[in-house]
């Protein structure tokens, strides 16, 4: 019987996800300078991001988030905001042209949740690394 109160769980969280996807636009639209139209491709990256913000830091009543709450630890990577500039580790690049550097410029797209990979933007498309580093600055 208890369906009421279900149903009214998941609107919340469809609320929370939502707002958070609005304001990662707009963060994304302030940092850039640009509007995002409802067209661009771009937003189809901003959900997982936005779904797992609220997973893995929203502090419940219990002091918990919900990814505590289920796996029975916290989410421990460095917070990385959606668009930021990062440095990646080239995949492969271990003992290769040594006197070249291992490290690209791309942007951060999100984490997958079950293998802890760092999804990036590049100029030759999207790829998935194990390493980042953070950009001192913007490299626009």
């Amino acid at each position: 019987m208890g369906e009421s109160q279900s149903n009214d769980d998941i609107e919340n969280g469809v609320t929370q996800v939502q707002g958070q996807f609005r304001t990662i636009r707009a963060s994304i639209q302030l940092t850039y300078k640009q509007n995002i139209n409802e067209d661009a491709e771009v937003l189809g990256w901003l959900v997982p991001p936005a779904a797992h913000s609220s997973h893995r830091y929203l502090v419940g009543p219990d002091g918990r988030t919900p990814r505590q709450r289920l796996k029975g630890r916290s989410f421990t990577q460095d917070g990385v905001q959606f668009g930021e500039w990062v440095w990646y580790l080239m995949p492969k690049s271990v003992g290769i042209n040594k006197l070249h550097t291992r490290w690209k410029a791309g942007i951060w797209l999100g984490n997958r949740e079950g293998s802890g990979e760092t999804i990036v933007g590049t100029t030759e498309g999207c790829i998935k690394v194990r390493s980042i580093r953070r950009s001192a600055g913007s490299l626009k």
